[in-house]
């Protein structure tokens, strides 16, 4: 039995309902989490699973010891014996059988590729929605830019057409600056309107992570 469980891919642990220490962990258990199989029988659970303390995890196994649930399923992480986390999925029962003692028999899977296909995923959709976004902008922002551009052009020739009128008269320098004033500000956002519809009619946009 022990060389057939030593054969198989995913981890193999069983550990006494009361204790909670391991009596018995596969070949592949022992390669997941880099103990020795003399150091791991001398362990719980709880050494491995930092996400866990005593509290939490008795209320994980109450369901499976008081008959209402058959198995437990669930992600959490374990630790290696040099120090790192691994993601894993774990499927735990509780196995009672006449004349033998009770034990908890956990089949754990590490699932560090899933993760990192899932985040990869998830990255993915982000740049999607990221780029959608920037394109539904870019549209409101050329719009904007396209209604805004008739107004500010009127502005500047009336501006123009201001000065060349007050310039006849010797006491209009204080409404010559007003209008000049006017007249660069009103340039200024062209020049500003033009840039951002530059920037959105690009057809490839970046985004910069943090580190």
């Amino acid at each position: 039995f022990k060389a057939l469980l030593d054969q198989t891919l995913d981890c193999v642990f069983m550990f006494e309902p009361d204790s909670l220490q391991f009596v018995y962990v596969n070949r592949g258990a022992i390669q997941q989490v880099g103990y020795s199989e003399h150091e791991l029988l001398a362990m719980t659970p709880l050494d491995l699973k930092p996400e866990f303390d005593a509290t939490s995890f008795s209320q994980l196994l109450e369901p499976l010891i008081a008959g209402k649930l058959k198995l437990q399923r669930f992600e959490t992480v374990h630790r290696h014996n040099y120090g790192r986390d691994m993601p894993v999925e774990v499927v735990l029962q509780y196995v009672s059988a006449a004349n033998e003692a009770s034990r908890f028999v956990a089949i754990v899977r590490d699932i560090t590729d899933r993760k990192h296909a899932e985040e990869k995923l998830r990255t993915q959709q982000d740049e999607l929605a990221h780029v959608t976004r920037l394109s539904t902008m870019g549209e409101m922002a050329s719009g904007l830019a396209h209604e805004l551009n008739q107004p500010l052009a009127t502005i500047t020739q009336y501006c123009f057409v201001g000065q060349q009128m007050l310039e006849q008269s010797a006491n209009a320098q204080q409404v010559h600056d007003l209008f000049e004033t006017l007249s660069d500000q009103a340039m200024r956002a062209g020049a500003i309107i033009r840039r951002l519809r530059d920037l959105v009619a690009k057809r490839s946009f970046a985004r910069s992570k943090a580190p």
